[in-house]
């Protein structure tokens, strides 16, 4: 089991992914919104307390959408079922932004400076996204296998209530993330999920069009 820390700098981030999280695609939002993404990237830059854990382990793909991960049994749905067809491997892993980037986000709240809180909490999302993609990076380093993209619990028809099972594969609150009574993680900016490792894989794009999930931050179309 692998675990660490890395700062906002280190994960490389184009402004452009910001952008696309708050939902203007390939256009530029207007100076008021670059200048808050401005302001919330030097206010963040010592806040800001990355931390990851990740364990890679053999897999079993059962009949009727069930991975044995660790000895422990999920029903992941035959979305991301179908995404694991030659995978042999498993990266689990849970990330987080940290606790100060909660607190952050609170302090923009209570001044009710909400585009700002808005635009802070788009990044957030893009922090953990971009700590899951080094982590995918690191691995390549040591495993030279394909990859599949991540698939967390609560996407892709994986039942949330499966987050409770799926901690149990680290210590007791990993990297400080806790989960509440509707397994939601606490800090809210966490993202906990796979990566499926294989030589043979072929990796494929997010589906989209085949999730009922019509919330899901992660929807392409």
């Amino acid at each position: 089991m692998r675990y660490g820390h890395l700062t906002f700098g280190e994960l490389s981030i184009m402004d452009k992914e910001f952008y696309i999280s708050m939902g203007y695609h390939d256009q530029v939002p207007d100076q008021c919104i670059l200048n808050y993404i401005n302001e919330i990237k030097k206010d963040i830059q010592t806040l800001c307390q990355i931390r990851y854990i990740y364990d890679i382990h053999e897999m079993k793909l059962l009949p009727h959408n069930i991975l044995i991960m660790q000895g422990k049994t999920f029903s992941v749905g035959k979305i991301i079922a179908s995404y694991l067809e030659n995978v042999t491997h498993i990266c689990s892993f849970i990330v987080t932004a940290g606790k100060e980037y909660d607190a952050y986000i609170h302090r923009l709240r209570e001044n009710e400076d909400i585009v700002k809180e808005f635009v802070a909490d788009s990044i957030g999302s893009v922090i953990v996204e971009a700590c899951v993609k080094k982590i995918g990076e690191r691995i390549q380093r040591i495993h030279p296998f394909n990859q599949t993209l991540p698939y967390s619990p609560g996407y892709c028809g994986w039942n949330i209530k499966e987050q409770k099972l799926f901690f149990e594969l680290f210590p007791n609150a990993p990297c400080g993330v806790s989960l509440n009574s509707s397994c939601l993680m606490s800090p809210v900016k966490s993202i906990s999920g796979i990566i499926g490792l294989g030589e043979n894989l072929k990796p494929k794009p997010y589906h989209c069009e085949l999730c009922t999930n019509k919330n899901c931050y992660k929807r392409r179309i």
